[in-house]
């Protein structure tokens, strides 16, 4: 039987070029959420500042990393969040989540706020199996499919963002993470400002 190289070998081509990954250079390492509303209820900095002061809250603004502090943020809608970014370099990447956050308007001190920006910290509650009280609410963050943090608020807790996820690199797949962030059930009540990855963890200038 005669065997058609020519034939073979485009058919070949062509079944490679459907099942080849996606580059990540085609995948944004950030995302700066807001007026596009892609994800879910677009909101701004003055009506979040509303919401807060009538709780005596006050907002945390949008931190100014990599120059995406537009104050425009999107409600992470109660169903959950999806979106994709590039995993730079090749080993473990850092992936930073600028969640809208509040504290106690008694706390606030408008000439300290960027240091709410440098890093996360213990203060949000990260536990495998916390208790939960009344008025605690939760977000699941998963990357591929893998559950790396979850973080709590509420109940005398408030976030302090932005969160860090340390994505290893046998979870960053093609050097893409695919972001799945899980709210607790009941009405919409997480926000987030940006997201975006880098190869090392940022430490504050104190210049």
């Amino acid at each position: 039987m005669k065997i058609n190289f020519c034939r073979l070998f485009t058919v070949s081509l062509f079944f490679l070029i459907l099942t080849f990954p996606v580059q990540s250079e085609d995948i944004p390492t950030r995302i700066n959420f807001g007026k596009s509303a892609v994800y879910g209820k677009f909101i701004t900095s003055r009506e979040l500042s509303v919401w807060g002061s009538s709780r005596n809250l006050s907002l945390i603004g949008d931190c100014s990393f990599q120059d995406m502090d537009d104050f425009e943020a999107e409600v992470i809608p109660v169903q959950g969040m999806d979106f994709v970014l590039s995993a730079p370099g090749k080993g473990r990447v850092y992936l930073y989540l600028d969640l809208v956050s509040f504290v106690p308007s008694s706390r606030y001190d408008l000439q300290t706020e960027d240091n709410y920006c440098y890093p996360d910290s213990e203060k949000s509650v990260y536990k495998d199996d916390p208790v939960i009280l009344p008025g605690m609410r939760w977000l699941e963050i998963l990357v591929n499919g893998k559950s790396l943090k979850t973080v709590y608020t509420g109940n005398g807790i408030f976030l302090n963002t932005p969160i860090v996820v340390i994505v290893d690199r046998e979870y960053a797949f093609r050097r893409t993470l695919k972001v799945t962030l899980k709210p607790s059930p009941g009405e919409t009540f997480f926000g987030i400002w940006d997201a975006f990855a880098v190869k090392e963890r940022l430490v504050k200038n104190n210049d």
